[in-house]
């Protein structure tokens, strides 16, 4: 007598995402009331993780019919988004060197999209699928590492630049920054990184030949495409945000610069479902012409 396979839970992902919150909860309580600093590393990179890995989870639900299984996005989760950092960190600190950090900012979709690319074909090239579909799944992976790297960085960081500069910061102030950093880049990373690299990987798998990636203009145009969003939402509209508030008069007021910086945001979040959307229904085309 055979054992029937197990089946799978197809919501494990929101188990993992409130489960994971509960458990980031605890320690944000624990760091409170011990103030131990060992806990911190840990309760960065929970936090950033969380969302970015339960929609990697959530996509390996989705992948009949693509030729992949769970354990290639994980791959590419950990190795497309370390490999990602290693290349984009490594370029962004080169051309720091050179370029003022307006210009860096507005340069970093150009540096990190590429990065992210690079490291997507690095960990992809074993794999026998070249579906757009699964480019999208895979993208969407290695935006997702990338992006948990990125936020636990930040929100390090944004703790101990105060310690350096020779502030003093209480315990109290680190987890505030902490807690504002993780939510409001974990909230936003469905709609940037991952939402980016998914578009263009979807596209770089689309136009492989057979076992073969190629550079094509599709590939270079919406390159480009994802570069711009990204670039104009780390420093474009914030730049362009602060030139409106002055020439209307208003200086820096906080404002004006805060309603063209949040209305602009919107719109690169927009233009970027938009064409993620786009992207899917192509995908879903060219599967179905393939089984005709």
């Amino acid at each position: 007598m055979t054992t029937p396979p197990v089946s799978r839970n197809p919501f494990r992902w929101r188990r993992l995402l409130i489960g994971g919150a509960v458990i980031w909860g605890l320690m944000l309580a624990a760091f409170a009331m011990t103030g131990n600093s060992a806990m911190l590393p840990t309760i960065a990179l929970v936090g950033a993780g969380l969302v970015p890995f339960a929609i990697v989870l959530r996509c390996g639900d989705r992948l009949a019919g693509t030729g992949l299984i769970l354990d290639d996005l994980l791959y590419v989760f950990l190795y497309g988004g370390a490999v990602g950092i290693l290349i984009g960190g490594f370029m962004d600190a080169e051309a720091g060197r050179y370029i003022g950090r307006r210009t860096l900012l507005l340069s970093a979709g150009l540096i990190e999209e590429a990065a992210k690319a690079i490291a997507l074909l690095f960990v992809a090239r074993r794999l026998p699928t070249r579906s757009m579909r699964a480019g999208m799944y895979l993208g969407a992976a290695a935006g997702a590492g990338f992006a948990t790297l990125e936020t636990t960085f930040y929100a390090l960081n944004g703790m101990l630049t105060p310690a350096r500069a020779g502030f003093d910061i209480d315990a109290g102030t680190a987890l505030t920054r902490l807690v504002v950093t993780e939510v409001l880049r974990s909230a936003l990373a469905p709609f940037l990184h991952i939402t980016w690299t998914a578009i263009l990987g979807g596209v770089i798998f689309s136009a492989a030949r057979d076992t073969t990636f190629r550079v094509t203009p599709a590939v270079v145009g919406t390159y480009l495409m994802v570069a711009a969003l990204h670039g104009l939402w780390d420093g474009g509209i914030p730049g362009l945000a602060r030139a409106v508030a002055r020439s209307s008069g208003d200086g820096t007021a906080a404002l004006p610069v805060l309603v063209i910086t949040l209305g602009g945001w919107a719109l690169v979040i927009a233009i970027g479902l938009l064409v993620l959307r786009a992207a899917t229904s192509r995908a879903r085309r060219q599967e179905i012409t393939q089984s005709i």
